[in-house]
């Protein structure tokens, strides 16, 4: 259990409170705070509950007077790992398939930022005793925010899958502030998949419209200026030709000499 109460307890000063590893033990008098205490062990004396012994003196009970008080043992564990999920569809509207059914799911970890604000302002008020309790309420606060933030992103549902993170953090960025307001720090928060129905995954892929492939741009190999166009097989005709790159200082006469020995050679 994430809580338990007990009301209505006889303090009598000098009693012995032990509170254990990750719990918080916090005293209510009549509805209003007066301590918290964290892992230790205390001698219950005025000196450690001020706000109790002015209390006392108060209403001049004197300051060893016994008192009532409601007692609640608070357990601090981190929740990790929890799985949430919708059980029935929310919409996103896509551009060209219209309402399309959606059952996201996921997992968050969440760890008590402020007990007496988390003890206030949820358990209490709900009734969130255990758990599963605190579960089934987080996941309905989870799915409101899902399906507020789907609405605000319709569009293209093909680009929305093809990468959940930004949506997961959408999520994530508007369930922490709320979640702080009730004494909860979130952790951790993922959207894993929207769970598509088959049919409308069919149905994408068919619309899906295919990337047009680049052709492959021949790239020409560089002119040589010092080969001459529409060289001839001929050796003697290719001679011409290099002796006309000569003649036009296209080629130095090392090179024609050269050219033309390798051309003689074909003869």
């Amino acid at each position: 259990n994430l809580l338990h109460h007990i009301s209505l307890y006889t303090l009598n000063w000098g009693t012995t409170l032990e509170v254990s590893y990750e719990q918080a033990v916090i005293f209510y008098c009549q509805k209003e705070f007066l301590e918290i205490f964290y892992e230790g062990r205390y001698q219950l004396k005025s000196q450690y509950i001020p706000k109790l012994a002015r209390w006392v003196t108060h209403f001049s009970f004197g300051p060893d007077s016994p008192l009532q008080v409601d007692i609640y043992f608070l357990s601090l564990k981190p929740l990790n790992n929890i799985k949430w999920g919708t059980l029935q569809p929310l919409f996103f509207k896509d551009h060209q398939l219209d309402q399309v059914p959606l059952n996201p799911f996921g997992d968050y970890s969440i760890k008590i930022k402020d007990p007496v604000l988390y003890l206030k302002k949820l358990l209490v008020p709900h009734k969130l005793f255990s758990i599963k309790s605190l579960e089934d309420y987080l996941q309905k606060k989870i799915i409101k925010e899902t399906s507020q933030v789907l609405a605000q992103k319709s569009g293209d549902l093909a680009k929305i899958t093809f990468d959940l993170n930004p949506l997961s953090i959408s999520v994530k960025e508007k369930l922490i502030p709320l979640l702080e307001k009730q004494g909860i720090q979130l952790t951790h928060f993922q959207l894993s998949d929207l769970s598509l129905p088959k049919e409308i995954i069919k149905k994408m892929m068919k619309s899906k419209t295919p990337v047009k492939e680049e052709p492959i741009k021949s790239i020409a190999p560089k002119k040589n200026l010092s080969e001459p166009e529409n060289i001839s097989h001929d050796p003697i005709e290719s001679i011409k030709k290099y002796k006309e790159l000569l003649d036009t200082g296209t080629i130095t006469p090392q090179e024609f000499e050269q050219k033309k020995k390798d051309l003689l050679k074909r003869i």
